[in-house]
Order: C-alpha cells, then structure tokens, then sequence
C-alpha cells in the first residue's frame, strides 16, 4: 500500500488500502466496481466497512482491452470517517 503507486502517503484516515497478495488471486477489486460496497463479517453480523474507490487495472493495449489486477493495493473510501457528513445529510442516526 505505500508502493508509492498513489503518491508517496496515502491518507489512512480517509482510505483502506487492501492488497491483493493477502486474498485469493481472483478477489479483489475491477473497473466499473467504484462505488460498490466493502463488507466486513463482524460480530455475527455484516458491517459496511468502506466504499470501493479505486485500483490497478491493466491496460492490454494489443487487444484493446483492461483487465483487472488482484496483485496490486486496491483503496476504500474508509466510511467510519464520514459517518457524520452522512448522518446529517439523511437525517439518519447510525449506530
């Protein structure tokens, strides 16, 4: 995660960094998956931990196509952060 791949720090207060070598190869996150959930099970029960931010994808530019990169450090929108910005934007009390 500091690889340096997103600049020199990247900010753990706002972000999760995940690294693809720590889970199967074939998990992790892809283009088009920005903005869908990360979960976490945690005391029996599922927790919204983050949101998908971004990653590494590959660029196979002999077939013109991407492909996703499960080795590479992927990062989350780190929610717990903005809990209160959501909170008062919704009216919503969370827990």
């Amino acid at each position: 995660c500091n690889s340096g791949q997103v600049g020199q720090e990247w900010n753990k207060t706002h972000t999760i960094c995940a690294h693809g070598d720590s889970y199967d190869k074939k998990l992790g996150t892809c283009f088009g998956d920005s903005g869908g959930p990360v979960l976490a099970f945690r005391n029996n029960r599922w927790t919204l931990l983050g949101i998908i931010s971004f990653g590494h994808d590959i660029r196979d530019l002999t077939k013109k196509k991407k492909k996703c990169n499960a080795s590479m450090p992927f990062y989350f929108v780190r929610l717990n952060h903005y809990i209160d910005w959501i909170s008062q934007q919704t009216n919503i009390t969370f827990s």
